[in-house]
């Protein structure tokens, strides 16, 4: 029997959420606790998966989301291109009126919408999962509701009053499952989710020891520039990301020495022990001194 990941949340999102460019309901101007910004994580989740030939199928309370693509072709007078239009179709009853649906509908944007900055499908999952938890925190100022686990095909079905998002289980799908720790705090080290500045740990995925950044317990990046191994990991509140949810050199190094700017004397011990009794340099003091002030 097929088996899948289940992303779950309590309370029920808009079929908007997962259907419309920019549409997001998450407040962060008041919660550093809460992830989302920019209202197109779950639009870019579902493109990455269809490239990914993964077709999620998500329940809005007990209204059925199922993701397909339709060809077509576009022209001008000099070329045409094929493309593949993202849609959806839905299957019982919608969460906002309460009517019956049961029609499918064309989302305006196509499947390699963002595919240059948005290739592995460990990305998607990342804004699904993040989303579970700013709606989590949204009804009870809680995320430890979220429920993430690998269920069978007869069990892909909706919940009242929540959401569901479904991944047919493909390796690569239950690699980032095997790495959630890795790529939240949250379901690893929640104690660390105040935390600005994290010991080492085994974050990496791989076998290196560079710099893992986190924004808000969401893995960000290694700071994969340098081979040079870091002290510390790190937990930015604040960090800038773009639409792509990338962070850049300057911004990643700019936060980190403002963290150590402001560090207890357990992490400036690590810090100046290192300076003063190892010949092995350290990314922490690959900073210049404008990016601490």
């Amino acid at each position: 029997m097929p088996a899948y990941l289940k992303i779950e949340n309590i309370g029920v999102c808009p079929p908007e959420g997962f259907t419309v460019l920019g549409v997001s309901l998450a407040d962060t101007s008041d919660n550093q606790a809460v992830i989302g910004q920019f209202g197109s994580g779950n639009k870019h989740g579902v493109a990455v998966c269809l490239r990914n030939n993964v077709s999620p199928v998500v329940f809005c309370g007990t209204l059925r989301l199922d993701f397909f693509t339709k060809p077509q072709t576009v022209a001008d007078s000099k070329a045409s291109k094929d493309f593949a239009r993202v849609c959806v179709k839905y299957g019982g009853t919608d969460p906002t009126t309460g009517a019956s649906r049961s029609s499918s509908e064309d989302l305006g944007f196509v499947m390699s919408y963002g595919e240059k900055d948005w290739g592995e499908i460990a990305l998607a999952l990342r804004e699904f999962v993040s989303n579970a938890i700013d709606r989590a925190i949204r009804e009870h100022a809680d995320w430890r509701s979220v429920k993430i686990e690998i269920v069978y095909e007869a069990r892909v079905r909706a919940k009242r009053d929540h959401t569901r998002v479904f991944l047919p289980l493909t390796p690569e799908v239950l690699e980032v499952y095997n790495n959630l720790g890795r790529w939240f705090l949250h379901f690893s080290e929640p104690e660390c989710l105040d935390k600005s500045i994290l010991p080492k740990a085994n974050r990496n995925l791989g076998d290196r020891k560079a710099a893992v950044i986190f924004r808000r317990g969401v893995r960000v990046r290694e700071f994969e520039s340098l081979d040079t191994e870091s002290l510390f990991d790190y937990n930015l509140n604040d960090l800038t990301i773009d639409e792509a949810r990338k962070a850049s050199d300057w911004d990643v190094r700019h936060h980190c020495g403002q963290a150590l700017a402001s560090a207890d004397k357990d992490v400036l011990a690590i810090l100046f022990s290192h300076l003063l009794n190892s010949d092995q340099p350290a990314w922490e003091f690959t900073f210049d001194s404008g990016l601490v002030d």
